[in-house]
Parts: C-alpha cells; sequence; structure tokens
C-alpha cells in the first residue's frame, strides 16, 4: 500500500488540476513497473494498492524500493515540489491469511512509514504493532496548530463536564453524539447500545446540521461486528457499500468510517459508529485516536 506525501500542500498549491494529473502520473508509473500479473489499483484519494502474487520478501521490498525511486526523480512541468511516497508492505501468509487483515497490517506499515519521516518503504512486524496498539497518546489531540489544539482539548473537556451534568443518559448520548460530529467534520454519527450477551439493546444515531434524532442510517454489521469481538476499534474506508449511489458522479458512495467499541469492565456495551462521504474526506489515525480518546471518556456514562 502506497500514500501520496502531503498530497493535500499539493492540491492546496497548486490547485485540482495539478493533483490529478500527479495521480495520473503516478498510476502510470506502478504500471510500467510492475509486472502484467500484478494488480495496481487506486486505493481511495491519494492511496494505491498493489497486489504482487508469488512474491517474497526480498523482491517485494525491491519493488518498493524502484518505484519509490522513481517517483522521487520525477520531474513535474510547472511543479516546483518535491513529490515522494510511503509504502507499506505485508506478506501474504506470513503476516496473515486474511485479506482484510493483510490490508490492514500494509495500512499500519505505511503509517510508520509516515511516522519515521516518510518517502521509504516498511515491513510489517509485530513491534509496529505493538508501537500501534500502545498509540501516541496525543496524535491527533496535540498537533501545534494552537487553534486546532484548543477545539481538539475543549471537546474532550465538554464530555468531561457532560458526566456531571443532572440530565438523562438520553440526553447525554444526544450531546455526546452531536459533539463528536463536529469535532471530526462526521456525516452521522451512531450509537449502538449492547447488553452483557453481545445484542443490540437500543441504537440513536444523529446527522450533521439535524437538531433531532434521525431513524439510523445503513451501517456495516460486519465492521460492528467485528469490533465487538475483537473489542478493538479501527478507522477504514467501507468499500462493501455500493448500494447508495452518488447522483451526481453516479458512482458508490463510499463512507470512510471510524468504529469504536465501549468496553466497560471487559464487557463492550456499546459502539460507535462514526461516517462520512469518501468524497468529502478520509479519516485517518489522528481523527481515531482523537475520536478513541473522547469516547473512553464517555464510556462512564454507558
Amino acid at each position: 500500500m502506497l500514500d501520496i506525501d502531503k498530497f493535500k500542500t499539493i492540491n492546496d498549491t497548486y490547485g485540482h488540476r495539478k493533483g490529478d494529473e500527479v495521480l495520473s502520473l503516478i498510476g502510470k508509473i506502478l504500471l510500467e513497473n510492475t509486472r502484467s500479473t500484478d494488480i495496481v489499483a487506486r486505493y481511495g484519494g491519494e492511496e494505491f494498492i498493489i497486489v504482487l502474487p508469488d512474491t517474497e520478501e526480498k523482491e517485494a521490498k525491491e519493488i518498493g524500493e524502484k518505484i519509490r525511486k522513481k517517483i522521487e526523480e520525477l520531474e513535474i512541468p510547472n511543479m516546483d515540489y518535491p513529490l515522494t511516497i510511503s509504502i507499506g508492505i505485508s506478506l501474504y501468509p506470513e503476516h496473515s491469511q486474511y485479506k482484510e487483515e493483510l490490508i490492514e497490517k500494509a495500512d499500519q506499515a505505511l503509517y510508520c512509514a509516515k511516522e519515521k519521516g516518510r518517502n521509504r518503504v516498511v515491513l510489517w512486524d509485530s513491534n509496529i504493532a505493538n508501537n500501534l496498539n500502545r498509540g501516541d497518546r496525543l496524535a491527533g489531540i496535540i498537533s501545534g496548530n494552537t487553534v486546532q489544539d484548543q477545539r481538539n482539548v475543549l471537546a474532550i473537556m465538554d464530555v468531561v463536564d457532560l458526566l456531571k451534568k443532572d440530565i438523562t443518559k438520553e440526553e447525554k448520548i444526544y450531546e455526546f453524539l452531536g459533539r463528536i460530529i463536529e469535532t471530526v467534520d462526521a456525516e452521522h454519527s451512531i450509537l449502538i447500545l449492547m447488553n452483557d450477551l453481545g445484542k443490540t439493546e437500543k441504537i440513536f444515531a444523529r446527522k450533521r446540521f439535524a437538531s433531532d434524532w434521525i431513524k439510523p442510517p445503513r451501517y456495516n454489521k460486519k465492521i460492528i461486528e467485528k469490533a465487538a469481538k475483537n473489542k478493538k476499534g479501527e478507522f477504514l474506508i467501507d468499500w462493501e457499500n455500493i448500494k447508495d449511489i452518488d447522483v451526481i458522479s453516479g458512482a458508490p458512495n463510499w463512507q470512510s468510517t471510524i468504529v469504536i467499541p465501549l468496553v466497560v469492565k471487559e464487557v463492550v456495551k456499546g459502539i460507535v459508529y462514526l461516517t462520512v462521504p469518501l468524497r468529502e474526506k478520509e479519516f485517518d489515525y489522528n481523527n481515531y485516536n482523537l475520536v478513541n480518546t473522547i469516547c473512553e471518556v464517555f464510556s462512564a456514562v454507558i
């Protein structure tokens, strides 16, 4: 899995047409530097994914380095900005026998490449997983941007204050879901309350700009079940959402998703499920860590 480093800067500085040109050129380089048996695809936004059948670790690294150097050397007309990519690699069956987990581990390795300074190739290993599980406690909360940092800390403090309010549990859930929508610019926020047997008891849902509860929108039950089973949250793109079609583009309205289990005394009491159309934005690790922190505070209500 590979991601263009600081692609937003290219779009903001040179415009989206130049951004589209960069995406096209990178796609061309990927096709020219992989085999006819490989699968090359745009994965979403500025991310690409390459499937390399019958490829060992050494060869996978060599292919990644070859692509990385080709893109680093690329000269783009009328663009005076260094173009680089970061790459994460996972191997079948060494790292997993399941496609979802292989993708997740390639993504973790990619995140590690970004954290190490970008413009590099990283192979997944258990140390990466351990570091991600510990996480950077301040990722997404303290960024160095004073305005954004104040907004994030205020959101956490608001939820702390919410716990002390003399209002009903439902009213607290209402304010909580609305606060999360504001904080990470989600479109929908859902809280699924569960009993001790893991069965759904009640679902609460809010939508951006709506001043009342809404009927729960369509959500991916597989993602919910996985979070409940593993007691572990994640952020991902729900590629399975193909029923909802965008009226303008005619393409599926894929959703960027954050899912967080609310765990109390080792029991999953609820699941927080956030979505936003991929055409608007893609949730990242910073968004995930901020939401996870807020949910840890709010779990006391559940």
